[in-house]
């Protein structure tokens, strides 16, 4: 069976990036779903100690250990973020700067990890398209040192208000198609 594992990062107890997510997961017909909320985990930041690159993996004892298996043997990853300052939540950033060891296996030592697909589902408080930009190149980035390619980048501007992606009118279905359409294609 074929497995995703789901991140989203909110402190808000009406998440619009989880409220997306779960909608975008509703289309994962048939297969194991791991979801995450990455501002609930302890996950420390990089120290750049490069202890990966003769280890092989990380040696900070946190919460990581957790997603690295996830991380490696998943078909699809989903990440739905909320903007801040153009980029990921810092919880969101410390994770996927702790994915070093995958960038060192795969681009250093030349090793092919699981190929994956995966989607970005953004969410900000303005209107302005280019602040989905760096945030796009940061988890393309991400994706990549995961083999993982980003298939679909869903982008919601305006979503300022706890809970405001429930109230507006069609965000929810239109997500949910996109989720359908994600699980459903074969490559």
């Amino acid at each position: 069976m074929q497995r995703v594992v789901a991140f989203y990062c909110s402190f808000r107890r009406l998440s619009n990036s989880k409220a997306l997510l779960e909608s975008f997961l509703e289309g994962a017909l048939g297969v194991d779903v791991y979801v995450f909320n990455l501002a609930n985990l302890s996950v420390y930041a990089c120290r750049g100690c490069e202890r990966c690159f003769s280890l092989g993996k990380c040696v900070i004892d946190d919460d990581m250990k957790r997603l690295y298996p996830l991380l490696e043997d998943v078909d699809f990853i989903v990440a739905s973020f909320p903007i801040y300052f153009y980029g990921p939540p810092s919880p969101a950033k410390a994770v996927i700067d702790r994915c070093q060891p995958f960038w060192f296996r795969s681009f250093v030592k030349g090793e092919v990890l699981k190929k994956k697909r995966g989607c970005l589902i953004s969410v900000g408080a303005g209107s302005n398209d280019n602040m989905f930009v760096a945030s796009y190149y940061i988890v393309k980035v991400w994706f990549n040192s995961l083999n993982a390619s980003l298939d679909m980048h869903l982008k919601f501007g305006g979503l300022d208000g706890e809970g405001e992606a429930l109230r507006r009118t069609g965000i929810l279905e239109k997500v949910r198609d996109a989720g359908k359409r994600f699980f459903a294609y074969k490559a």
